[in-house]
């Protein structure tokens, strides 16, 4: 699910809460630093080649949604499963306490993900990553209602990205893809939930990617037993549900967090935009789906409006 790593206020992308991670992927940690020091320039290259990597790497979820022959429950639940058993190892609980914020963080990341997949089936994968992309703009007007003012500042990055969610909704109906496109916006507001709670659990990167994707998974069980235990998938379906599961969240997950230790939040943040982008355009080459002319307006305001929040906070400090 997409989108791009920015602050925002309750969520905190850089400073309050640290980085959140397109497709459904649990925010990053803060503390990463605005000026790394003391690294080389080696270093700094490999960090780069890292933040670049874990975006293209979660571009390409839609492209295996919409070709896996598995229903959206048993696909989101089987996907989480193998993302949180395969991080499991890695991941030693400390400090963590049961809480409304983290149960609220858990069911929102849930609904987040569920949303996300089923959206990417039923509308285009553009039209699905750009909604979803609007996590931001939801994650600043809670800020503005937990802290009972505007930032001023901020209001043209939201105006855009409702300007686009407008454009995308307005698009003509073509079978189920109005209802695709509003689970997707509700995968957007899903994830800003999860965002805006996320600097209230305190744990480390793999801490939160486990936590979610196997309470995702287990909730999901629990929605759509039968749905799930149905599901027969054959060799290759394995094959990329591990694939979904293991690298295109844990594996990226792991180079997203390497990178944030040696460069700073907002060129990690920039970078991150290249899922948008990447998304559709895999679909396209593999099975030739285009975005209409309502999903590439729409998108590029959306995209517009997160790339000026970017800038908005890059240069308030």
């Amino acid at each position: 699910m997409p989108v791009s790593a920015q602050p925002a206020g309750g969520h905190g992308r850089m400073r309050d809460s640290g980085q959140t991670m397109p497709s459904g992927v649990p925010a990053m940690p803060s503390g990463a630093p605005e000026t790394p020091r003391g690294e080389t320039g080696r270093g700094q290259s490999w960090s780069i080649a890292l933040a670049l990597l874990a975006p293209v790497l979660w571009s390409t979820s839609g492209l295996f949604v919409k070709i896996l022959p598995i229903a959206p429950v048993p696909l989101a639940a089987l996907r989480a499963l193998i993302a949180g058993v395969t991080l499991a190892p890695f991941w030693r609980p400390r400090g963590l306490t049961l809480s409304w914020p983290l149960a609220v963080m858990l069911a929102s990341y849930t609904l987040s993900v569920l949303c996300y997949v089923s959206a990417v089936r039923l509308t285009t994968a553009a039209n699905a990553i750009a909604l979803v992309s609007t996590a931001p703009a939801w994650v600043a007007a809670l800020t503005w209602i937990a802290e009972r003012r505007v930032r001023w500042l901020l209001v043209p990055p939201v105006a855009l990205v409702l300007a686009g969610v407008a454009i995308v909704l307005a698009e003509p109906a073509a079978g189920r893809s109005v209802e695709g496109n509003l689970l997707g916006l509700g995968g957007g507001l899903a994830f800003g939930l999860f965002i805006f709670f996320l600097p209230r659990v305190r744990q480390p990167v793999v801490g939160r990617v486990v936590l979610c994707n196997l309470f995702a998974a287990a909730a999901l069980f629990l929605a759509s037993p039968g749905a799930i235990l149905a599901v027969r998938p054959g060799l290759w379906d394995w094959v990329a549900l591990a694939y979904l599961g293991a690298i295109q969240i844990g594996l990226a997950t792991v180079c997203f967090a390497a990178a944030l230790t040696r460069i700073s939040a907002a060129q990690a943040s920039v970078l991150t935009l290249l899922e948008p982008l990447l998304s559709p355009l895999w679909v396209y080459l593999a099975i030739g789906e285009k975005p209409s002319a309502y999903g590439f307006a729409g998108g590029a305001f959306i995209l517009g409006g997160i790339l000026v929040d970017l800038l908005v906070r890059r240069w308030r400090g």
